[in-house]
């Protein structure tokens, strides 16, 4: 019998809803290229708190 190895990272933590608000979709738009984040990006920009349950994933994959 094979076992499956554990996962990396346990994703049922995460909000996995499917689709995008309106409010993230516009977040994502105004964006725009600043969503790669480079060192200089704008943390401060509001539109971050908008797509954190977006960001919290990724960054913890990158962590991980």
């Amino acid at each position: 019998m094979t076992t499956l190895p554990a996962p990396l990272l346990d994703v049922t933590r995460f909000d996995r809803t499917a689709a995008l608000s309106p409010n993230e979709r516009d977040a994502l738009t105004s964006l725009g290229w600043q969503l790669r984040r480079p060192r200089s990006h704008d943390d401060e920009l509001p539109e971050w708190g908008v797509i954190a349950r977006l960001l919290v994933p990724l960054d913890a994959a990158r962590s991980a």
